[in-house]
């Protein structure tokens, strides 16, 4: 049985603003505050329902739904950007980044606050950037093609688990342009004595690399991603690679 779904989103609202500057070349010697809102009326036809009689996650019906959101077309969030000149062509830079909800206020889980981003790092134009910290995964370079933006309503409901994950104790890189291409590489450890956490870290050891392209804009030739599992056995069903 198939469901028709219709959805709505009535408003939305983006805001961006820097502290310390009104141009990129005060960002460059300085810091920058910048953020993001979403909050939408949302109407939904066909939203599916169930009342638990055919198994946990079963679709048993229908109904429509009209809502006030927070999230449909993308996250909230907001954080702070610096950089600092050390000369010799060397930048040190740090970026926080943390979501929360317009209709609550309510941030992210377990006490956090910069859920999405925490680094520090190294930049140079001619070797690129290094960064330490937390960080959204790779598999989120999806966003770059997408035309709806990875939102509710596009890839964001197609590939499970590979939409908006963050992972922490990451060592990345981003080259520089060259011939039109740039690689980007992302490593994560599991922040346990044991190679892959077995259970007592809340993510296990992941990795990935990028491939982009560079005409007009930015396009993904290439990505690998693995995730493990942080158990040390992988749960049936939960995917732990891909290649797009």
């Amino acid at each position: 049985m198939r469901w028709r779904r219709t959805n709505i989103t009535a408003l939305g609202l983006l805001f961006f603003d820097k502290v310390g500057g009104d141009d990129e070349e005060s960002f460059a010697r300085g810091f920058a505050a910048d953020g993001r809102l979403d909050a939408d009326i949302e109407y939904m036809s066909g939203a599916p329902t169930s009342n638990g009689s055919a198994g946990p996650g079963v679709t048993t019906g229908s109904s429509n739904r009209f809502r006030a959101e927070s999230g449909d077309w993308g996250t909230s969030l907001w954080g702070l950007k610096g950089v600092e000149d050390l000369g010799g062509g060397n930048k040190a830079v740090f970026q926080l980044e943390g979501s929360f909800n317009t209709m609550t206020g309510a941030g992210p889980g377990n006490n956090g606050l910069f859920n999405r981003w925490a680094t520090v790092g190294i930049a140079n134009d001619q070797f690129g950037t290094f960064l330490l910290g937390r960080e959204l995964f790779i598999a989120n370079g999806v966003w770059d093609f997408d035309p709806f933006g990875q939102s509710n309503w596009s890839s964001a409901s197609l590939v499970r688990g590979r939409n908006w994950p963050q992972s922490s104790n990451n060592v990345s890189w981003q080259s520089p342009k060259i011939a039109g291409f740039d690689v980007y590489g992302q490593y994560a450890f599991s922040n346990a004595t044991s190679f892959n956490g077995n259970g007592t870290t809340t993510q296990g050891r992941e990795a990935g690399l990028q491939v982009n392209l560079h005409h007009d804009v930015a396009v993904p030739v290439a990505r690998l991603v693995r995730r493990n599992s942080r158990c040390s056995q992988r749960p049936v069903g939960q995917p732990v690679h891909g290649f797009t």
